[in-house]
């Protein structure tokens, strides 16, 4: 039982979430420098090859600076976000979350997919599915960035009210975690579809909160990840 003037931990993490939004406070000094170690304290590793593949995928992750939009069908979307953010072959999620609560929460905003209205859309990875949220919207009204024009953006938000009745104190963290595991599927599978990626952590929240999520209240977004093609790409098409 609260006592008068106490606040939850749900109120806690909103209110750091709130104040922590964009614009930063400050902008950091300068690029982090390179620390040198002395050679002679080091121990060399060695390394065994991985599957080529995956390799390939690996070292092809890279956020887009500058995203065009390409054509892109609802197939294309389903195969991205099946092995991206959904449940795979062993009939379980294809990324981690503290007690497999899966309090993180997965939004499109389809701009340019064949097959699908533009609009907001909840995916529900259980059905493999999207649900229409809202009608056609803008989300460039939520980036800082000029040189994103996507085919469909994400939105991943977590109820922390959730996760904080389980893990309390420490369920942001694990929010925050579960975000990053997503957004590392999400860039390794565009990257396999040859899809540009631009994950976004520096957004308006006010924004996407008042116009692209306004049904939500409970859930605070942590990404966006706008998805359409690289200008190379785009030409190589052409």
């Amino acid at each position: 039982m609260l006592g008068e003037g106490e606040v939850t931990m749900e109120e806690i993490f909103k209110n750091y979430h709130q104040v922590s939004s964009w614009p930063p406070i400050r902008k950091p000094d300068g690029i982090h420098k390179k620390k040198k170690h002395d050679t002679a304290e080091l121990v060399k590793l060695n390394y065994q090859k991985l599957n080529q593949e995956l390799v390939n995928s690996l070292i092809g992750r890279k956020s887009a600076k500058a995203i065009k939009k390409g054509e892109l069908s609802k197939d294309e979307l389903g195969t991205f976000l099946k092995w991206s953010v959904g449940i795979g072959s062993s009939n379980r999620r294809t990324y981690p979350s503290a007690g497999g609560l899966y309090t993180n929460q997965v939004f499109i905003v389809a701009n340019e997919v064949d097959g699908i209205t533009e609009g907001v859309y909840s995916y529900l990875p259980d059905e493999h599915a999207l649900q229409h949220e809202k009608g056609a919207v803008q989300i460039k009204d939520a980036l800082v960035q000029s040189d994103i024009d996507c085919n469909f953006c994400l939105i991943i938000a977590a109820n922390i009210g959730n996760a904080a009745s389980h893990y309390g104190e420490r369920s942001y963290r694990f929010c925050l975690l579960e975000a990053g595991h997503m957004v590392q599927n999400i860039m390794l599978v565009a990257n396999a579809l040859h899809h540009a990626v631009a994950p976004i952590g520096g957004f308006k929240d006010s924004v996407v909160n008042e116009q692209l999520l306004p049904k939500h209240k409970s859930l605070s977004a942590f990404y966006l990840v706008p998805v359409g093609f690289s200008c190379k790409w785009n030409e190589a098409m052409e």
